[in-house]
């Protein structure tokens, strides 16, 4: 299963990319796709205040044919997430790769994320996490870390979507571990 999903907010020209628990093939070189390492930044390419979606929240817009693309790799949740289970699932020490796009406007900035899933997970329980994407960037212009900013004065705004609840994204703040606060849309 293909899962594309745009989320549009506030302008960032640095985003780090989260977790995301899903499978996604990398059996091709493709020199239009440019490989980047978790963690890395990466410009949004800047759409003139003119030019919008044809519908909000569109992955299929002609638009995202213009953009450059970008792949990283991804692993499991460290040891102590709550999807740590998925360590231990078959093929669990393969890397996982998301591919995404970034744009900006003067007012908006959009992320395509696309990832292969060949299972759908939509329940948490005990030993298991449903299937989500978290998208977390610096809210100023100072370098911070990726596990939820550096402190109060260097915070980050983090974009959560869940398998399960599809039509919401959370809008998240953090400045530094075990600050997370829900933001107003």
């Amino acid at each position: 299963m293909t899962t594309r999903f745009i989320l549009h907010g506030t302008m960032a020209c640095a985003l780090a990319l989260g977790t995301a628990a899903a499978w996604a093939d990398h059996t091709e070189i493709n020199p239009n796709i440019t490989e980047i390492k978790p963690g890395d930044s990466v410009q949004a390419a800047r759409l003139p205040d003119n030019i919008y979606l044809r519908t909000e929240d569109d992955p299929d817009d002609i638009i995202w044919d213009r953009l450059p693309m970008y792949r990283t790799e991804l692993f499991p949740a460290p040891p102590v997430h709550q999807s740590v289970k998925l360590r231990f699932d078959e093929g669990a020490n393969r890397s996982k790769h998301l591919y995404f796009q970034v744009a900006r406007s003067s007012e908006r900035f959009y992320v395509r994320l696309q990832w292969k899933d060949d299972s759908q997970d939509t329940d948490t329980t005990v030993d298991s996490f449903r299937d989500g994407v978290a998208i977390q960037y610096a809210i100023g212009d100072t370098d911070t870390s990726y596990m939820m900013g550096s402190g109060p004065e260097n915070p980050v705004n983090i974009w959560y979507w869940r398998a399960d609840d599809t039509d919401r994204v959370e809008n998240l703040a953090a400045g530094g571990y075990r600050s997370t606060t829900t933001l107003d849309e």
